[in-house]
């Protein structure tokens, strides 16, 4: 009769922590064994399992080491959660981490998914991974930061750095991530705006804007990028700035000088901005109102739209537009005042008169225009 022959009793076992012949029943000859070994591993919590663990992690068996990877992490878990971690992690978490470099799939998926889950304290073997030489695993590394969010702000400069991996994927996961932690990503991000690398520094605008108004202490610098940046990197600036919004009120100035750009899309990004600022831009009026004049129409539009959210200020502006001479500058007015709905009911007279304006666009505007005006309010 065979070692394995024997129909070790399970439960026993576990009430004795005896996780070593637990696991030698892995490889039991009768699958309900194997089956009821491999659960008991699964819903194993006690420290005293994780030298057995640690060897199962050996295993040629890819099922064998996806085991242990999911015993290690509940492990871990739970004593972090009772705080009982310490020596614990020494071995258990870079084991964890080392298992993204698995060949199994399962297995990195979910080494990735526990150290996700354990949280905080996963944080510098995540980070270190972040400079593996296998791209696949930094990536992975990146997704399990990504997973632990805010409480992964110790990562943020290791992040950083990832932005100019040479891998796309691993950059686009690390600035994702870098938006998940948040505002304390805000300050290193705003550092890498100035870096030479192109794709570090798109990828930290991008980051930003992602984070929103919790990026207003980067306010400063996005407003210099404004005056100083190239192009792109002035677009950049303005998205990020239109996320923050009333916050970023003093860029308006900023804001209005880019509304004299020769580049279409700059006049447009930087008037869809004023606009997302909202009432506190309120200077930008007179400006926007000659944006909106532009013979560009996309820019003419945005101008409008700009105006509208900045009512009451920009009220008088838009009824003294519908008298314009320009066929386009009086259907975006109709359309920024309906846009208002209700806030501009003292534009009624002035719209009902351009019902018959010489112009189709302008009549059909005007008349939309007056259902919204008069359109309950729910």
């Amino acid at each position: 009769m065979g070692l394995f022959d024997k129909k070790p009793n399970i439960e026993k076992l576990e009430q004795k922590k005896d996780y070593a012949t637990i696991a030698n029943a892995l490889q039991h000859s009768d699958v309900s064994i194997r089956t009821s070994a491999s659960e008991a591993l699964k819903n194993v919590v006690a420290p005293e399992a994780v030298p057995v663990l640690l060897e199962l992690l050996k295993s040629k068996d890819g099922n064998v080491r996806t085991l242990a990877v999911e015993a290690m992490g509940s492990i871990i878990k739970t004593s972090w959660k009772e705080g009982r971690i310490g020596v614990i992690d020494k071995k258990a978490l870079p084991a964890l981490a080392d298992a993204l470099d698995d060949e199994d799939k399962n297995v990195r998926q979910n080494a990735s998914l526990y150290l996700g889950m354990i949280g905080e304290p996963a944080v510098p073997v995540l980070a270190g991974k972040l400079k593996a030489p296998n791209a696949q695993t930094r990536e992975i590394a990146a997704m399990s930061l990504r997973r632990i969010g805010a409480n992964a702000k110790l990562a943020v400069a290791d992040l950083i750095e990832s932005l100019k991996d040479e891998n796309k994927k691993v950059r686009e996961v690390a600035a994702v991530t870098l938006r998940e932690i948040g505002i304390n990503a805000v300050p290193t991000l705003t550092e890498a705006l100035r870096d030479e690398n192109s794709d570090k520094n798109e990828l930290a605008f991008w980051a930003l804007r992602e984070i929103g108004r919790d990026a207003k202490v980067a306010i400063p610098a996005l407003i210099q990028t404004l005056k100083d940046g190239g192009p792109k990197a002035r677009e950049m600036a303005a998205k990020a700035l239109r996320e923050i919004g009333p916050d970023a009120r003093i860029a308006v100035p900023a804001l209005i000088e880019m509304l004299k750009d020769k580049d279409n899309s700059a006049r447009e990004i930087a008037a869809w901005t004023l606009g997302d600022i909202g009432p506190a831009a309120k200077e930008a009026v007179p400006a926007l109102s000659e944006t909106m004049r532009d013979t560009n129409r996309d820019v003419s539009y945005w101008a409008a739209m700009a105006l509208a959210k900045l009512a009451p200020y920009s009220l008088d502006t838009l009824i003294e537009a519908l008298q314009d001479k320009r066929n386009t500058v009086r259907e975006m007015a109709a359309m920024a005042l309906g846009t208002m709905g209700p806030g501009a009911k003292s534009a009624v007279s002035q719209l009902t008169a351009r019902l018959e304006d010489e112009d189709q666009a302008v009549r059909d505007v005007a008349a939309m225009a007056l259902q919204e005006i008069w359109r309950p309010e729910v």
